[in-house]
């Protein structure tokens, strides 16, 4: 039965392949840190998009394991489905990351808010999505008196952290500033 498979484990529902040179099928959050850390070595990391489920261990709880899964596999199904050059990591087990490599056309903020449309509208608004941009061409105004500097390593942190806050505004999507 698919309700003995763990929550949050969906390599059996998605493909093994990825469209960026380095990176095959679902990464984990290891491969994705060291593929942040090569693309930045190389000038080539365009930013980061977390994109995950709210709640969801209420989610497997209410509906079970089998249906949390699909829709996971249905958030990735969205993110394939609107275009490549993009690594995609599971570093959460209702999270997921893509990792976009320079140069790119993509618009990461509005990109993200039609990847969570798109899941949404798959799995018939059932689950609750959001997500966060960490876009180091992204420029916040600072306060006066603000020292903060990025260290864009950290990229995925700072995505993940923006993941947080994406239930919170409209899109569902949070841009990290600090």
């Amino acid at each position: 039965s698919l309700e003995a498979i763990t929550a949050g484990s969906i390599s059996h529902l998605v493909e093994r392949r990825s469209t960026l040179p380095g990176a095959h099928g679902l990464l984990s959050a290891e491969d994705a840190r060291a593929l942040v850390d090569q693309l930045l070595n190389a000038d080539s990391l365009h930013g980061v998009v977390v994109l995950g489920i709210n709640r969801f261990d209420e989610l497997v709880e209410r509906r079970g394991s089998a249906f949390a899964n699909e829709s996971l596999g249905k958030l990735y199904g969205a993110v394939r489905s609107l275009g490549g050059g993009f690594a995609v990591a599971q570093v959460g087990s209702a999270e997921l990351a893509v990792i976009v490599r320079a140069p790119s056309t993509v618009k990461l903020y509005g990109w993200a808010q039609k990847v969570v449309q798109a899941a949404a509208e798959s799995t018939e608004k059932s689950i609750e999505l959001a997500g966060g941009v960490y876009d180091p061409a992204f420029r916040w105004k600072a306060a006066p008196g603000d020292t903060t500097s990025l260290i864009a390593r950290h990229a995925l942190d700072y995505a993940r952290y923006a993941a947080t806050l994406g239930d919170e505004v409209e899109g569902r999507v949070a841009q990290f500033s600090p």
